[in-house]
């Protein structure tokens, strides 16, 4: 029965310090952003591992969906055959109060329009636009100028934030004899 111990490293996990330092989850004003940004999710709660040790652990122990990313949110999903984790990208209020920008990208209008100063119509052409490979690409949108753009740089991205680095090969080499 794979369940029982999957859910008690999920709960060792979400314990909040029996692995490594955690930051609580937050959606209130800006935070110190640990590195990696990954939220952690189960159920309610959620959670930003400060190192990458307890990601590593619960990735290799439940397989992500897809290679994890700075900025992505992962539900843990447990069940009778095992579990999983469901990777997707972190809501905007949280990643934009962590610091980490918006990849245009992969957004939604409704996600793109949390951006202070984009609305509907330019979210709509934003991604009406795409792809997006330059700030050039940026100005060619109908309502974006010069001004707005140098607003809204430190929080656009035109490229996806980077991957994690994979585990060391020690620690997928597991215990030693």
């Amino acid at each position: 029965m794979q369940a029982a111990p999957t859910l008690i490293l999920i709960t060792l996990i979400m314990a909040a310090g029996a692995l490594a330092p955690w930051r609580p989850y937050s959606t209130g004003g800006p935070t110190a952003v640990c590195r990696p940004t990954v939220e952690i999710r189960q159920g309610e709660r959620g959670i930003f591992p400060c190192t990458l040790a307890p990601i590593w652990a619960l990735a290799e122990r439940c397989p992500p969906s897809r290679p994890l990313r700075h900025g992505d949110q992962v539900q843990v999903a447990a069940g009778a055959t095992g579990c999983r984790l469901q990777v997707k990208l972190m809501a905007p209020a949280s990643a934009l109060s962590l610091g980490l920008p918006l990849y245009v990208g992969e957004r939604t209008v409704a996600e793109l329009t949390a951006l202070s100063g984009v609305g509907v119509s330019l979210a709509r052409a934003l991604k009406a636009q795409r792809p997006l490979r330059r700030e050039a690409d940026l100005l060619k949108v109908k309502g974006m100028g010069p001004a707005r753009l140098r607003r809204l740089r430190p929080h656009l991205r035109l490229r996806p934030l980077p991957r994690l680095p994979p585990p060391p090969a020690w620690l997928r080499a597991g215990p030693a004899p």
